[in-house]
């Protein structure tokens, strides 16, 4: 791909929207909201969540009528309801404990900086850390490109941000808005440039451990409802 792109760019930003968008000028500050629930745990607290939610997922399976304990599927489902809401929920203090953040995170980007919430998942102490426009060297934007009825698609994994003073830092779509942040710097003129990659085998693995239990729990719950309330 092209080093350069516009804020026009449909094989980039045709779906990109966040608030302010449309009333974005030279003096705008934009703030983007940071997902934290996919922050990741320690290794072997991930294990233990994926491990009970397949578990918990597959309890129904193994005995249609649920004789082993002698619940009826009504109740089961009351009990099956509330897991993932509840997960998620757990998830979230483990999240803010383990990496002391706040409520809420927040990227801000302007003409004249890029100010990015910090801690352990980017190699600072928890703050904010303001990296000038002037004192960035390069954004390096590494980039999956998905081709699918003839439409092409340009979707940012990760931002490689390399600063004048030498320091470096990583950004990943699991945590951060990075098509938006690529609009936004885009339009204010930071120094980007593009190298196309894939999902790598770590990264699959893990949204694999995040998000397949959750759904299996969820279906199981969606199964149970069905046939006791419908």
């Amino acid at each position: 791909m092209e080093e350069t792109i516009t804020t026009d760019n449909k094989h980039w930003f045709k779906y990109t929207d966040f608030n302010g968008k449309n009333e974005l000028c030279e003096n705008s500050v934009i703030q983007l909201r940071v997902t934290k629930i996919f922050y990741p745990l320690p290794v072997w607290l991930e294990l233990i969540f994926f491990v009970l939610l397949l578990a918990v997922s597959l309890f129904p399976l193994v005995n249609h009528h649920v004789a082993i304990v002698n619940i009826s599927f009504r109740d089961l489902t009351l009990v099956y309801l509330p897991i993932v809401p509840c997960y998620l929920v757990i998830r979230m203090i483990l999240v803010n404990l383990y990496y002391q953040t706040g409520s809420k995170l927040f990227v801000s980007v302007s003409n004249s900086a890029l100010v990015l919430p910090t801690n352990r998942l980017i190699g600072h102490k928890k703050g904010q850390l303001t990296l000038c426009k002037n004192d960035i060297e390069n954004i390096h934007v590494h980039y999956m490109q998905n081709t699918k009825s003839k439409s092409l698609s340009c979707r940012a994994l990760q931002l490689c941000i390399d600063t004048n003073s030498g320091q470096s830092i990583v950004l990943k779509v699991d945590y951060f808005p990075l098509q938006p942040m690529v609009y936004l710097l885009t339009y204010f003129g930071y120094p980007l440039s593009f190298e196309r990659t894939h999902f790598g085998i770590l990264k699959m693995a893990h949204m694999f451990m995040l998000i397949i239990p959750v759904l299996c729990v969820i279906a199981i719950s969606g199964a149970l409802f069905s046939d006791s309330f419908l």
